[in-house]
């Protein structure tokens, strides 16, 4: 490029990013006047949600629940894992009804639901009936808080949890 050029042009840079901040902070105010408040109704686009465990709130609690959910504008919510024991609490003896209540009730307000496949807790019922499912550190099996206490890859396990997975 030529000197005439650099003369020219390089002295009129800062006045260009002068310019370009001035229309930016014009913009930034004409669109903040502009903006709402949040209003939950209008969340098209975004999924808002939360975890909710109905299987450790009272009964009667559900439609208060949703009800609230629904004014925070709670789009979506993720329930049913780690329940496996509350689907299935015996071999083979399926309860869905307490879930489905919660689906319906989700559904009534417009909310989706994302279900949750609660095979990394296992009911107690199975490894009593399996003891070989669990985990053991140095031949003793850990004390049962939580999840993940069991053997994924034995042939019990994968059965139970496919015949779980299959009714639910």
């Amino acid at each position: 490029m030529s000197k005439q050029f650099h003369q020219v042009f390089i002295p009129l840079i800062p006045i260009l990013f002068l310019i370009a901040a001035v229309t930016n902070a014009e913009a930034e105010g004409t669109s903040s006047q502009n903006k709402q408040s949040f209003a939950p109704d209008k969340m098209d686009t975004i999924l808002y949600g939360v975890a909710y465990y109905p299987e450790y709130m009272p009964y009667d609690r559900l439609d208060k629940d949703v009800e609230l959910m629904r004014k925070a504008g709670i789009t979506v919510v993720r329930v049913g894992e780690s329940t496996w024991s509350t689907w299935e609490p015996r071999d083979g003896d399926f309860q869905f009804a307490w879930m489905q209540r919660v689906l319906d009730r989700l559904h009534q307000a417009g909310i989706k639901a994302i279900l949750g496949t609660p095979t990394y807790s296992i009911p107690t019922w199975l490894y009593k009936k399996y003891p070989e499912i669990l985990v053991t550190h140095n031949g003793t099996a850990p004390p049962l808080r939580g999840s993940n206490h069991y053997k994924l890859g034995l042939l019990e396990t994968r059965k139970y949890a496919l015949q779980y997975l299959t009714d639910l």
